[in-house]
């Protein structure tokens, strides 16, 4: 059992940080760290969050490992390493790419199967179950303008008002909207104006938390 205030003080975490980054609240981080009671899927979370775990692939039915912490190696020739974010570290630019701001990168890895990934982050919640639970995490490659979108696929999406969205892009009922859609049946889709979205990025692949 990860002893959680420890974690979160050995990182400099106040309560408000660490529910932000797993995307609960701080009465839930109060709860956990008074009960030392934590849920199974989020003591994997925070294990692959502090790079205390090794992520395993889950794409193309792979099994062995195939995202590597960096710390400072070499890394194999063609290879470039991957940021893991949080979704709080991802911010829209002016030219339609993702920002991500260097001071939240929580770690570094390779990932063999991902070479055109630009960065690497958590799913939070479960609109996107079956095809992504949350702790997953997905490799993304940032798209530079609309015109790269590719429809019915996963994207990562900055959108004003609205925060970081995982969703599938349909287009809308007009050529001024973009149609959201979850592959949980229990959330609705729904449309936001094209002028909303600051930026943008396609889901390669994801490496998937196991028990």
């Amino acid at each position: 059992m990860l002893n959680i205030k420890r974690l979160r003080t050995e990182n400099n975490l106040s309560k408000t940080d660490l529910a932000k980054l797993v995307g609960v609240t701080v009465t839930t981080v109060t709860n956990w760290e008074n009960t030392e009671v934590l849920p199974p899927a989020m003591e994997r979370l925070l294990e692959y969050e502090f790079g205390l775990r090794q992520l395993p692939s889950e794409k193309a039915g792979l099994s062995k490992p195939s995202a590597y912490p960096v710390d400072g190696k070499s890394l194999p020739k063609g290879l470039k390493a991957i940021p893991l974010v949080s979704s709080a570290a991802l911010g829209g630019s002016s030219n339609f790419d993702l920002a991500i701001e260097s001071a939240n990168v929580l770690a570094e890895y390779y990932a063999p199967e991902f070479r055109e990934a630009d960065f690497m982050m958590h799913i939070k919640g479960d609109s996107m179950t079956p095809t992504y639970y949350q702790g997953d995490v997905i490799a993304c490659k940032t798209l530079h303008e609309p015109s790269f979108i590719e429809w019915n696929r996963p994207h990562v999406l900055a959108v004003e008002d609205r925060g970081i969205l995982v969703k599938r892009v349909k287009p809308g009922s007009n050529d001024r909207s973009y149609k959201f859609v979850s592959d949980n049946p229990e959330y609705d889709p729904f449309e936001v104006p094209t002028t909303s979205i600051q930026s943008i990025a396609i889901i390669l692949g994801m490496v998937r938390v196991e028990g």
